[in-house]
């Protein structure tokens, strides 16, 4: 050094580095051997006795049904939040309903699964690709709608289809209403919001036609108020005749269905969502 002075020479930008990649790795060793030297998780226990499969098919359906009623719940009020009226106090009885039809669907495809599968595990000894086969044919036994479901829905569909026929018939009364003031009209009386020609319905329902297509001749509209409101009665030559449709303006259906002997089997079932 000149004039006795000392100067400090840097490290390479490599050498610090790779020492403080030796560091990381030191630290990281004894870590990285516990986890090579960790045995894996043990599988899960198999049913060995009817009661193994009791409790996994009842804990499945309360796990996975209380989740399908939280969800469904939250869904349902979401889908129902622009009801306004009279039927914005049935909304929670609906809601209510609809989540537990729901979770108790889940609830039955998750046991089937859970209960078929450890039901399988119970005869076998051992869980392998028979006992998946057994869970899945009996969630897909549990998933399936029941044969009533299905012969409703072109009753409903029907019904869904003339309820909104006659909120279209109602917007061209209140138009046809304001023009009659626009000239002066006021004398004039204005058209009911609602009819009883099922003729009319049909053209402005979607699609026009479906009513005199599909409707059967149980299929009439009774009219209250001087046409303020209405009650439909919707049957469907396409499903069985014993099944009827009931709707009103305030947005109820209520399905009938007519069992031996002239009993009645009446549900108050859901809002048309519009």
């Amino acid at each position: 050094s000149r004039g006795g002075s000392r100067h400090k020479i840097p490290w390479p930008p490599q050498m610090a580095r790779s020492l403080a990649l030796l560091l990381c790795l030191q630290l990281a060793a004894p870590v990285g051997a516990r986890v090579i030297a960790a045995a894996p998780p043990p599988p899960p226990p198999l049913a060995k006795s009817p009661v193994d499969v009791a409790k996994t098919t009842v804990g499945s359906f309360a796990t996975v049904g209380g989740f399908g009623f939280v969800f469904t719940a939250l869904q349902e009020s979401m889908a129902r939040s622009g009801v306004s009226g009279a039927a914005r106090t049935a909304v929670p009885r609906f809601v209510f309903q609809a989540a537990l039809a729901n979770g108790q669907r889940w609830g039955r495809v998750s046991a089937g699964f859970a209960g078929g599968r450890a039901l399988g595990q119970l005869a076998r000894g051992a869980d392998d690709s028979t006992c998946a086969m057994l869970g899945a044919a009996c969630g897909g036994a549990a998933a399936a709608a029941s044969r009533p479901a299905y012969d409703e829905w072109p009753a409903r569909a029907l019904a869904r289809a003339l309820y909104r026929a006659q909120r279209s018939h109602r917007a061209q009364a209140a138009a046809a209403a304001v023009r009659l003031h626009t000239r002066g009209a006021g004398f004039a009386t204005p058209p009911p919001p609602y009819t009883a020609d099922l003729a009319a319905l049909d053209r402005l329902a979607e699609p026009p036609g479906v009513l005199a297509a599909c409707a059967s001749a149980a299929t009439r509209v009774d009219l209250a108020a001087g046409g303020e409101s209405y009650t439909a009665s919707v049957g469907s030559v396409v499903g069985p005749r014993s099944t009827v449709v009931q709707v009103n303006d305030q947005r109820f259906t209520t399905v009938t269905r007519r069992a031996g002997r002239g009993a009645e089997l009446t549900a108050l079932d859901e809002l048309v969502l519009t």
